[in-house]
């Protein structure tokens, strides 16, 4: 029996919950909240839409009533219950109240009211906002209906609008001719007397044009460099570079060079113009890219220097050395001066036309003097023979750090980037090589790239972007029989390849190979080894000495160009130097090394009887 008292007792309670959670209207004593928070919006020129807030629970519906103000008629709407908007049509130009209020049974909320003064005037619309140069250019499609103009207002990020034109009803199109970097909002709306159409608007990123300016024009036999600094960026980062011609002003549709990172306002960098007629005069000017516009510095002009003449040395046939060789292979020597210091040198050249003499190369994981390399040859007649490219160790195992092909099996590669400084550069190297036929060319080279010109890294700079098929220029399709690697390239295409050109830093500008100072510098003279190839297809194998005072004091990298041009080439590539630098013909060590006898080498470059 008390089981089922206390089953009866929950079921009251339950019931007694429920009918506590809908409140009574119809009980005065129960309070009943009025709708809150009543908006009006202009839909349109006939159309107005109110807004509200339903605060009470339970209710039959709503009343709107509607009423001119001034006047006692009133309208009265009844909607249903759970509505919280409506929209009035057919409306006029005049003043309304507006009162909602909620209903149930025979009681009513409390009122909420508004008074809402109608314009019939529709807002403009289609607006379109487009940047134009230097200004931001707008066009919409007419507002309906009767009204005196229209205004436009401007907001700058988050700031608040200000008024920036008012405009006849006539216009479709205004433009701001002073808009400022940063995110524009711009606002239209038609007005009629003192009363405002609803609004359109749109917002768009705008920069302000860049500013550049040039300076410290360097001139050398190879390029015009001009430096310049950016001096505002407009509002974003900027492409720049620098743009010439023969003709005043040029602009980037004419010769162009971009830095290969986009800058900001007050950065300095620096482009160069390269390819040039020798003798005449090209303007340059800088520029500046953003996503607003170009805009171009003062110009300056420039001449290319003269290129430094050949060295023409006086060469003696070595006919005791030249007895023991075939006729295509010939051995020459200088003991002369250059430039007033003591200059010992040696050059073995070989004419590979006949089919009887080819370039061989050798690597080897055990580093050996370039006399037992020829030792190992058992299978090879070697002619002549120097050390190759650069090389380091891996514990006690020789690597190179050059590309090494010999008859056509690759056995090691230039290397592809190195770190200096802070930075690690994607870079090429400079390549020696023949085709089959032993046709010889220099490119600069990595992996499966190889180019005619070299990617312009400079050290302390940023890094130029990762090498491609298509950076630093146009992959050539080179597949040498057998080359060598080394660097810097010395002479291309008759031309001396570098320059010592200096950054705003300091540093070495077309050192673009990332030679050590002890190598690539104005002034320094190690001993040295180069090979290079004359306008008619002859093969030079080159060594001076060098670090041995009134024997030889060797020579500097830009005597060393002239050196190989006076001995006819029209392309050379330097290798490995100092204590490594020997040179061997017809089984005799023609040079003095400066370690005092050979230095063990990884690889080696030869003319051996072809087979």
């Amino acid at each position: 029996m008390l089981l089922h008292f206390k089953k009866l007792s929950l079921i009251l309670l339950l019931v007694v919950g429920l009918a506590s959670c809908t409140d009574d209207y119809s009980n005065p004593k129960v309070p009943f909240p009025a709708p809150e928070n009543l908006k009006g919006e202009k839909l349109s020129a006939t159309s107005i839409k109110l807004t509200w807030e339903d605060k009470s629970k339970g209710e039959e519906g709503f009343v709107v009533e509607r009423s001119v103000l001034g006047t006692s008629e009133i309208v009265k709407t009844t909607l249903w219950a759970n509505t919280s908007e409506w929209t009035d049509i057919n409306v006029a130009a005049v003043t309304y109240k507006y009162k909602v209020y909620a209903f149930y049974k025979q009681r009513n909320s409390e009122a909420i009211s508004i008074v809402y003064q109608h314009i019939p005037v529709s807002e403009p619309c289609n607006l379109t906002v487009t940047v134009n140069g230097t200004k931001v250019d707008l066009t919409w499609n007419a507002a309906a209906g009767v009204f005196d103009g229209y205004k436009l207002e401007r907001k700058l990020n988050n700031g608040s609008y200000v008024l920036l034109k008012t405009l006849d009803k006539t216009q479709n199109s205004a433009s701001d001719e002073s808009p400022v970097a940063g995110s524009l909002t711009y606002r239209l709306y038609a007005y009629q007397g003192e009363y405002n159409s609803a609004f359109v608007d749109k917002t768009i990123a705008f920069n302000a044009p860049p500013q550049i300016s040039i300076a410290n024009l360097v001139t050398s036999w190879l390029q015009l460099t001009p430096n310049y600094t950016l001096t505002s960026d407009g509002g974003e980062p900027c492409t720049v570079g620098v743009c010439w011609s023969k003709s005043p002003n040029p602009t980037i549709n004419d010769n162009k060079s971009e830095w290969h990172v986009k800058l900001s306002s007050g950065a300095k960098a620096f482009s160069v113009a390269k390819n040039l007629d020798a003798g005449a005069t090209y303007y340059l000017r800088a520029f500046a890219t953003n996503s607003n516009s170009t805009t171009y510095s003062d110009q300056v002009s420039g001449v290319l220097a003269t290129e430094p003449q050949a060295i023409n040395l006086t060469w003696t046939a070595m006919t005791t050395v030249n007895a023991s060789l075939p006729d295509e292979v010939k051995a020459y020597q200088t003991s002369s001066t250059v430039n007033g210091r003591a200059f010992k040198a040696f050059y073995v050249i070989a004419d590979m036309s006949s089919g009887k003499v080819e370039l061989k190369t050798v690597m080897s994981s055990t580093a050996m003097k370039p006399s037992a390399h020829i030792a190992a040859l058992t299978s090879e007649t070697v002619y002549a023979m120097t050390n190759g490219g650069y090389f380091g160790y891996n514990g006690s195992v020789a690597v190179s750090y050059s590309l090494v092909v010999d008859r056509g099996q690759k056995l090691a590669d230039n290397v592809g980037a190195l770190t200096r400084g802070s930075y690690s550069y994607p870079l090429a190297r400079g390549a020696f090589g023949v085709a089959q036929n032993q046709t010889p060319s220099v490119k600069w080279a990595t992996g499966n790239f190889a180019y005619d010109i070299p990617s312009p890294n400079v050290e302390g700079e940023t890094p130029q972007p990762s090498l491609s098929a298509t950076f630093p220029a146009q992959s050539q399709n080179w597949n040498p029989y057998s080359a060598i690697g080394g660097a810097p390239v010395l002479l291309k295409d008759g031309k001396i390849a570098f320059d010592f050109t200096t950054t705003l830093s300091g540093k070495y500008m077309t050192n673009y190979e990332l030679l050590q100072s002890d190598i690539f510098s104005t002034s320094i003279r190690p001993p040295r080894t180069v090979i290079g190839s004359t306008a008619d297809n002859k093969i030079v194998l080159f060594v001076c000495d060098g670090r041995q005072g009134t024997y030889s004091d060797g020579a500097t990298m830009l005597e060393l160009a002239q050196i190989m041009k006076g001995i006819g080439c029209v392309n050379a590539l330097n290798l490995d130097g100092g204590g490594s630098s020997a040179i061997i013909a017809g089984g005799t060590l023609l040079n003095k090394p400066s370690d005092g006898s050979e230095r063990a080498v990884a690889t080696v470059v030869s003319f051996v009887k072809k087979k």
